[in-house]
Formats: C-alpha cells, structure tokens, sequence
C-alpha cells in the first residue's frame, strides 16, 4: 500500500481539525474552505489512481460545511466552531466504516502499489477489509472524544483557566490513536506481503 497517498488523502482532514482549533469561533468556514481547496489539490495531485472516496467525501463535506458557516449566523457559527471537528470525524469514520462492506478505502490506495493479479485474492480484499475497519473504529472514537471535548469546552466559550479537556480529548488522544492506527496498517500489510511471498 502506498501509504504517503493514504495520508495525503487525510490531510484536509487533519487541516480542518487544526484550523478550527486555530481559527476558533466565527472562522470555521474559512477553515472548511481551505480544507476543501486542498481536498480538491490533492484529488487532481492523485487522480491517476482514480478518484478516491476519502477525498471525494472531503470536498463535498467541507464545501457544505464553508457554505452553511458563510450563510449562517452567529448561533451557527457558534454550532460550528463547538461540534465541526467532531461531526465531520464521524463523517469520515462513516465513509470508512461503509466502505469495508462495499470496497474498502485502503484498497484505493492499496492497488497502485501491488500487482493486479492480487486485486482479486481473498487475502487482498480480507487485509485491507481489516485496516478500514481499524481506521473506520478509530475515527470513531476520535470524533466522539472532539464532540465530548465541545461539549465541555467550546470553543465558542473558552473561557479562562486550563482547556484540559480540550488538551486531552482533541490532541492528545488522538495523536495516540493516529499512531496506533498506522502502526496496524504497516504490520497488517507487512504479514499480508510476507503470506503471499
């Protein structure tokens, strides 16, 4: 699997997350725009392995977000900045969840760096079934843990004192669950390899 192009597909993703954290209330749109600039950068950037879902979902989900954040009004905008992270998590953990029962995502990124005679296999289709799936539950969590953190700790409310929370719950738990994910991806893929071989 071509994991750089995995990664590259989640980049407005994790643009999103950093954005509205950095721009706060009021400037979440601006945040989805240029997630959806980018999603659409790296659409065209990777299109010779075809248009991949993750990317896909990207420009459509951050392109809605930019037009209600621009048209809505401060109660929206408020929504926006407390929940945007954490609903468009679960989104993208939607995506993946549904693509292990119909093509798995990473077979997207998968296929261009194996050769086509596998594509069909059993093992090809049931390891990158498991890797979606691990990436589908752990953007799961994630999402819940931002909605959670919005919850105690809007952004639209900052107030004073420690975000620990927000420390916590938007940054800290999710930098661990990014790396226990990519390290199941490699080891998954890696005793997929070492089987066929």
């Amino acid at each position: 699997m071509k994991f750089g192009q995995m990664v590259l597909g989640l980049v407005p993703w994790i643009l999103f997350a950093i954005l509205t954290q950095r721009f706060g209330d009021n400037q979440v749109a601006f945040a989805a725009l240029i997630s959806a600039i980018a999603a659409v950068g790296i659409a065209y950037y990777q299109r010779s392995g075809g248009i991949k879902i993750i990317e896909a979902s990207a420009v459509v989900l951050f392109a809605a977000i930019a037009v209600v954040g621009f048209v809505g009004g401060e109660s929206v905008d408020d929504f926006l900045a407390d929940f945007a992270r954490g609903g468009t998590t679960l989104v993208l953990a939607a995506v993946m969840l549904v693509s292990v029962v119909t093509v798995p995502f990473t077979e997207q990124y998968a296929r261009e760096s194996v050769d086509r005679e596998y594509w069909d296999s059993p093992k090809f289709h049931s390891t990158n079934r498991k890797i979606s799936l691990f990436w589908g539950a752990t953007l799961l969590v994630m999402g819940v843990g931002h909605l959670v953190a919005g919850a105690l700790q809007p952004l639209s409310d900052p107030g004073e004192g420690t975000r620990s929370v927000d420390l916590l719950l938007n940054w800290i738990v999710p930098i661990v669950l990014l790396v226990i994910a990519v390290k199941y991806t490699q080891r998954t893929a890696a005793a997929a390899r070492t089987a066929v071989t």
